[in-house]
């Protein structure tokens, strides 16, 4: 019961595991910021994102979710419609569905969501907003200032 091993805690990922913390991220076309990668700037895009490696900067995937990974090292804040946590984030999260942070997650900042899940084993400090409604109203969120072709410029990636 208490031997862990890495099939077991693949199975306790499961998404459909527990409805109420799940959160239904697309396998296909999902951008993916390697174990090695270092990203400094600001995210934005229209695909899901899975994180292994170091973000620094802003994420903002207000339409999509995240999946930070265990070996992942956020510094940043992030303004996603879901975002599940398994490695470790500083910084403010507003999310419009949902935040889940599983055992072994770690959040320092605060968060905004409708729904925000902290399972046993979790980490987090900071303050926690929760509302009867979505938070990120998709044509007033935060948005960059910047045109597209000066975004292009602003994400730098080193491995």
């Amino acid at each position: 019961m208490f031997n862990s091993s890495d099939k077991s805690i693949e199975s306790n990922r499961s998404e459909d595991a527990i409805p109420s913390r799940a959160i239904h991220h697309s396998t296909t076309n999902n951008t993916l910021i390697s174990e090695k990668c270092v990203v400094t700037g600001e995210l934005t895009g229209e695909n899901d994102m899975d994180v292994l490696g170091k973000v620094e900067g802003t994420i903002l995937l207000k339409k999509n979710s995240v999946r930070v990974e265990t070996t992942a090292e956020v510094n940043a804040d992030i303004f996603v419609n879901k975002i599940k946590i398994y490695g470790k984030v500083v910084g403010n999260i507003e999310a419009g569905e949902r935040i889940v942070i599983p055992s072994g997650g770690s959040v320092i900042g605060d968060m905004t969501a409708p729904s925000i899940v902290l399972e046993d084993g979790s980490y987090f400090k900071g303050k926690i907003t929760m509302t009867d409604k979505p938070v990120i109203d998709l044509k007033n969120a935060k948005t960059s200032d910047k045109k597209p072709e000066e975004l292009q410029n602003t994400v730098k990636a080193t491995s």
